[in-house]
């Protein structure tokens, strides 16, 4: 619970909701510990700036013929 109140979830509660879905859905035992939120925390951030550079990439030149 310290780790989770700890972050400063730049996505908001949609983070946060992602974060334990993926916690829910990878814990072995039916606990969540500090590794398994840490590795939702990564995973999310990895997924959020995938998203981000593909808002950011200028879309490829059409290519017209003539």
């Amino acid at each position: 619970m310290a780790r989770l109140r700890s972050h400063e979830w730049p996505g908001n509660i949609r983070e946060l909701v992602n974060v334990i879905r993926y916690c829910t859905l990878f814990t072995k035992d039916g606990l969540i510990g500090l590794d398994l939120v840490e590795d939702g925390i990564r995973n999310q951030q990895i997924v959020t700036s995938r998203s981000s550079e593909e808002v950011t990439k200028p879309p490829n030149p059409r290519v017209t013929r003539t």
